[in-house]
């Protein structure tokens, strides 16, 4: 029987063992289930996580490599990569080169292809961009969505991507769906005491936490302020984030360190734990109260999936997909923007009322089944996945 394969270009050297990376494994076993076999091409290393590239191809995925970067010589692996594999599918999830690179190959071999969309354009609409930027840039954008658009699917992981992806393209955009980005919803076995004594924290305090890698655009200098609000109204809520540095890269490194600062000048160093990057955090979320995820601008928040099967009642700031996952009211609370005081208000409103903590925690749980469930997500993925294949 003759091989089928399906190029899936994720084009980034993962630092930990991340949900999408966990999707992709799913993914696998029900694409060799249908008789085909996908081939994952990440960056130029996986030495950070191996456990990835083992289980994928434990899997029945073959795993590939980006070249160093060189866009001549990415060119180049990526037409290696078509004349090997001979795929009937191409979908390509980050790197806008490759984008491009893709599509014109497909499109040039007759070879069926989606486009990916995990994260927000831009922060701002299409004419305040052009005031910016200049027409030109806003014409050259528009056409490189087109382009991608008349090229296959283009497959957005939330509403506000969607709808963002639809206003700055020209052209047809009835190929723009939306498929949310899914979670494992297998609760964790670990107790909060358990949790807790794992990760040396207090077991009698109220503890919020958030996840994400430590960088202005995440918001984590909020939550300090936030803390801080609280503590002078006599409000005792320890905050502990999970995550570390993207990159090390001089702007990453200059805000963790004005964190540090905030939180002795505001007062709270004694509030905040800094847990690092984990590799378990699905197991460890029992140990807090609360999940707080201020971002300045989010695709989605995977990290409010996984809070949410956890049973933790939800605080988001009100832009791009966030509000696709917290139901205001229901599962949790929405804030605008930069506002601290209504950040810290919300946050007391849940300290204070256990009752309606619960509450809230259990309805993230449940929309967190019938709406980002990984094993949901990937079938409605494959679906479209055999409709392309078969036209």
């Amino acid at each position: 029987m003759q091989q089928r394969y399906i190029l899936q270009f994720v084009c980034y050297s993962p630092k930990i063992y991340a949900r999408l990376d966990r999707e992709f494994v799913m993914l696998t076993h029900k694409l060799k289930n249908k008789g085909y076999t996908p081939v994952f091409v990440y960056g130029e290393t996986m030495d950070a996580v191996p456990q990835i590239r083992e289980d994928l191809m434990c899997a029945g995925a073959i795993v590939e490599t980006m070249p160093e970067r060189g866009k001549w010589n990415i060119i180049k692996f990526i037409r290696n990569l078509y004349n090997t594999y001979q795929p009937e599918l191409v979908d390509v999830h980050f790197v806008p080169f490759v984008k491009v690179c893709t599509a014109l190959f497909s499109r040039v071999r007759g070879i069926k292809h989606l486009t990916h969309v995990r994260s927000l354009i831009a922060d701002s609409s299409p004419a305040e961009y052009q005031k910016k930027k200049g027409w030109i840039k806003r014409v050259l954008l528009g056409l490189n969505y087109a382009f991608l658009n008349e090229s296959g699917k283009v497959v957005c992981i939330s509403g506000a991507i969607a709808r963002q992806y639809q206003e700055w393209a020209y052209g047809d955009k009835r190929n723009v769906i939306t498929i949310y980005g899914g979670t494992d919803i297998t609760p964790s076995k670990c107790t909060k005491v358990e949790a807790r004594e794992r990760l040396k924290l207090p077991t009698d305090a109220i503890i919020v936490t958030n996840i994400s890698a430590i960088e202005y655009i995440k918001g984590i200098d909020l939550i300090i302020r936030a803390i801080a609000i609280l503590k002078r109204k006599g409000i005792n809520v320890v905050f502990a984030h999970i995550g570390g540095l993207r990159s090390d890269n001089q702007i990453n490194q200059e805000y963790a360190n004005s964190l540090r600062v905030l939180a002795k000048e505001e007062g709270v160093e004694d509030k905040i734990v800094w847990l690092g990057k984990r590799m378990d955090i699905q197991e460890i979320l029992s140990a807090f109260d609360i999940y707080v995820h201020p971002s300045r601008s989010e695709g989605l928040g995977s990290a409010l999936l996984e809070a949410s099967v956890a049973g933790l009642p939800l605080i988001g700031s009100n832009v791009g997909g966030i509000a696709d996952v917290i139901c205001e009211g229901e599962n949790g609370y929405l804030v605008d923007g930069e506002n601290v005081e209504q950040l810290a208000d919300v946050l007391s409103r849940l300290v204070e009322d256990k009752e309606q903590c619960n509450r809230m925690g259990e309805a993230a749980k449940k929309r967190a089944d019938e709406m980002f469930n990984m094993d949901k997500q990937t079938d409605k993925l494959i679906a479209v996945y055999d409709l392309n294949v078969s036209e």
